[in-house]
């Protein structure tokens, strides 16, 4: 049994953005827990040094990665019966 969740954010305007779909189909078939969304950018819209780099698209998917991280880092802080604290600077 996994705790494991995912979260895929594919940019439109990406080739390998075709593949999403059977990909998804797939996860779902498997019962894996699992978070999509497909940004209207190109490429590397997440990434500054990349041309299609779009910063309203960026803060999205940032703040989306953080806060799954912070959720599967709370669960896994409660199963060890530990105190986590997460926090993005910036």
């Amino acid at each position: 049994c996994s705790s494991a969740v995912l979260y895929l954010g594919h940019a439109a305007r990406d080739p390998a953005a075709q593949a999403a779909a059977p990909l998804e189909a797939e996860l779902r078939r498997a019962g894996v827990d699992f978070e999509t969304e497909t940004y209207s950018g190109g490429r590397g819209f997440a990434a500054p040094d990349r041309p299609d780099y779009d910063p309203e698209l960026a803060a999205r998917h940032w703040a989306k990665l953080t806060d799954l991280f912070e959720r599967a880092l709370k669960y896994r802080s409660r199963q060890a019966g530990e105190e986590l604290h997460v926090g993005v600077s910036g």
